[in-house]
């Protein structure tokens, strides 16, 4: 499984894990990563879509999310 780590430089000693949207490991969750790591957090953002590609998608195409979702189960992620 692929995972987004962001690393602080003055640790605090906690991490935080990001969960994705539906459009993947996007450019909006690796800021929210980086943001809490600027804060002294370990944020770790695993690609919840792994088993079909960890794929980035566009926030308007519903179409290419539902296979992605579908895909998704409890014993998967």
């Amino acid at each position: 499984m692929d995972v987004y780590v962001a690393e602080p430089a003055q640790p605090r000693g906690a991490g935080v894990i990001v969960i994705q949207e539906a459009f993947g490991i996007n450019h909006h969750i690796r800021s929210i990563a980086d943001r809490l790591a600027a804060e002294g957090y370990l944020a770790l953002a695993p690609a919840l879509f792994h088993r079909t590609g960890a794929p980035i998608l566009d926030y308007g195409d519903f179409a290419a999310v539902m296979p992605h979702m579908g895909a998704l189960s409890a014993a998967g992620i």
